[in-house]
């Protein structure tokens, strides 16, 4: 992983990435175009340069392949040192165990790097290969919610998973 820059790798292979209807099913956005792709990278450029920066966009490079998706983790509150994780890969490279690796150092980061007590995720009960993603990383569903969001024409349910930082700790020893 490394911190998105607007570059032409970044630019081309993020709008593979968010330009594919079945990578963003699960999103409440329609596929980007390369003018939203590059907006984007723009305002992250920017979020990177402010000091109360907290959000961490970061793309996501395989060696062999380049860039192949890309992840954060945002830090709403960092009063209650919580953040959100989420990725996004390229349908090629879905079914590897790439997004598994992905989350393992979004969490890493979390809470060695950023010292957060709490990190969570939330993601479309259907996609399960997230579900998969987020039960094998051992975060917690603390939450079914009900047709909670509005996406694509339909309202649609949300699973919030979440795990603290000793509970990452004890499964990581």
């Amino acid at each position: 992983m490394r911190e998105l820059a607007l570059d032409g790798d970044d630019l081309v292979g993020l709008h593979k990435c968010m330009s594919d209807p079945e990578v963003v099913k699960y999103f409440s956005w329609e596929p980007w175009n390369p003018e939203e792709v590059r907006e984007f990278i723009l305002q992250n450029t920017k979020n990177q340069q402010e000091q109360t920066y907290r959000y961490y966009d970061f793309g996501i490079i395989h060696d062999q392949f380049g860039f192949i998706g890309w992840c954060n983790v945002r830090v709403h509150h960092p009063e209650s040192k919580e953040g959100e994780l989420a990725y996004v890969l390229n349908r090629k490279f879905w079914g590897r165990g790439y997004a598994s690796e992905v989350a393992d150092a979004l969490l890493r980061f979390g809470f060695c790097t950023l010292g957060l007590h709490r990190m969570y995720a939330c993601c479309d009960p259907e996609n399960r290969a997230s579900v998969r993603v987020l039960e094998k990383m051992r975060m917690i569903r603390e939450a079914h919610l009900r047709e909670n969001r509005w996406r694509k024409g339909a309202y649609r349910d949300t699973l919030a998973y979440a795990i603290l930082d000793r509970e990452w700790l004890e499964n990581k020893a």
